[in-house]
């Protein structure tokens, strides 16, 4: 998954279910959560590469955040605004009324609007 979010240039992915509902999403502060866990029992600093290897074959269910908050399509922006700013997430996922995944939109998306807006 790291890899892939490389290669697209991406940071965060939505995860869904064979329905295309929202399950949950990963974004590049997961990964640093499973970096920053401590890798040595004894308290001494540094990562252990075994350890380091452990952690990357984790499967996506094991890092992501389960049922993320999610606006609508038709919500406005000053909504999802609001909806950043309470819960202090950077990208948000864009459901229909269905609940099924349409985009994301991130704060890098609501200041380009803002500026074009400007």
């Amino acid at each position: 998954l790291l890899y892939k979010m490389k290669v697209l240039n991406a940071t965060n992915f939505i995860v869904v279910d064979d329905e295309g509902k929202v399950r949950g999403i990963v974004t590049e502060s997961d990964f640093l959560k499973i970096v920053s866990r401590p890798s040595l029992p004894s308290g001494i600093g540094g990562a252990h590469s075994a350890d380091l290897f452990f952690r990357a074959s984790e499967v996506v269910r094991d890092i992501m955040t389960e049922d993320p908050i999610t606006v609508r399509e038709d919500d406005s922006l000053e909504e999802v605004t609001t909806t950043m700013r309470k819960f202090k997430i950077s990208h948000v996922p864009v459901v229909d009324k269905t609940e099924k995944v349409l985009g994301i939109i991130s704060t890098k998306d609501v200041l380009t609007v803002l500026r074009l807006l400007g």
